[in-house]
């Protein structure tokens, strides 16, 4: 991955996007985010109540801050 190749947003992703982009990152949490949130549950929150700034590389979310 390149800076070139990333695309950024807004409040673009759906909520499988964002469970997907967590549920890859999950690994990377120490304790598991797993293990502290329902992964489902918390992606339809971000999705419905916050606002969320993205990374985007060939449509795959990559990067989320919300």
């Amino acid at each position: 991955m390149s800076l070139e190749s990333l695309r950024f947003g807004t409040n673009e992703s759906t909520e499988k996007d964002i469970r997907t982009h967590l549920l890859c990152c999950d690994p990377q949490f120490s304790p598991l985010l797993s293990e502290r949130v329902d992964i489902s549950e918390y992606s339809r929150k971000i999705r419905e109540r916050a606002a969320t700034f993205e990374a985007w590389e060939n449509q795959v979310l990559v990067g989320l801050l919300a």
